[in-house]
């Protein structure tokens, strides 16, 4: 029998792949990025909000992630908190702004991956 919290590892470390990857292209390529979400910053205060706090965020997401996939059970808290967060805020922008497929995807995925930290961080002290 496979271990639910090795496959909660395994799903954690598969997902922040192209969570890392989506970060750094905030980060280092922010106007492609925006080009293809047919978003603009408008000033440069918007560009640097853009580049930092998009970026930063899924970034350090991603990071989180990866940890908990390397087995930093420790780092599996911070996730839940900041996975849980996105997909609770995203859900509440889906019914105040409106819905997009896409938009539902990105937040099942987010649900999912609180939810494997939930079984990371509950086996700490376990065994």
């Amino acid at each position: 029998m496979v271990d639910s919290v090795f496959l909660a590892r395994v799903f954690v470390g598969i997902a922040c792949i192209p969570l890392s990857r989506l970060g750094l292209r905030w980060i280092f390529t922010p106007d492609d990025i925006m080009a293809e979400l047919k978003i603009t910053a408008g000033t440069i205060t918007g560009k640097n909000l853009q580049r930092t706090d998009i970026g930063c965020a899924i970034t350090g997401t991603a990071l989180q992630m990866a940890l908990v996939a390397l087995g930093h059970k420790e780092w599996a808290a911070p996730l839940v908190l900041s996975c849980g967060f996105f997909a609770v805020v995203r859900s509440m922008s889906i019914v105040l702004d409106g819905y997009e497929q896409r938009l539902a995807v990105v937040t099942v995925i987010e649900f999912l991956c609180a939810g494997a930290g939930i079984i990371v961080h509950n086996s700490i002290g376990a065994k």
